[in-house]
């Protein structure tokens, strides 16, 4: 009985979990694209380049916002549902029902560090080249010094 009740208790927990990523990760993606884009007039093929160039550093700060938010909405709702008291009442203690959390909590803090250590230094080289690429191409259809120079005041005001 108490398989049963870890994998319900998981199962909540990643399907809370994905959807707060999901959305998190939206939010926090447009919110940062949005400044490029207003600033330097980035045209939509180049924000959605630059929104997978720097996915994986938004998920380094979603992935535990999520987990914190997955595990507190399931295990709130679990306790305001009295499911929490008829499992004490049943013999199940507190700590054992923490595991499916614990469970998450060593999933997500793994894929943190092989994010962190392995996945975002590629994806930000990419887009600095990316972006020095984008600038070459730019600069190279300016013909002289005083294009370069009216361009410069133009992106400055």
């Amino acid at each position: 009985m108490l398989f049963t009740l870890h994998r319900y208790i998981f199962r909540e927990l990643f399907r809370v979990f994905l959807l707060a990523v999901v959305a998190l990760t939206l939010m926090l993606s447009l919110g940062s694209i949005l400044q490029p884009v207003q600033e330097y007039g980035v045209g939509p093929r180049q924000v959605l380049h630059l929104m997978g160039y720097f996915l994986p550093i938004t998920l380094t700060f979603v992935l535990p916002m999520g987990a914190l938010f997955a595990c507190s909405l399931v295990y709130g709702r679990f306790a305001g549902d009295s499911e929490l008291d008829a499992c004490r009442a049943s013999g199940i203690s507190l700590i054992r029902l923490v595991y499916p959390g614990l469970v998450l909590a060593i999933i997500v803090a793994v894929a943190n560090l092989l994010l962190s250590f392995y996945v975002m230094p590629v994806f930000v080289q990419r887009a600095e080249k990316s972006l020095k690429t984008d600038a070459r191409k730019y600069f190279s259809g300016i013909s002289s010094e005083e294009d370069i120079t009216s361009c410069r005041r133009t992106t400055a005001t």
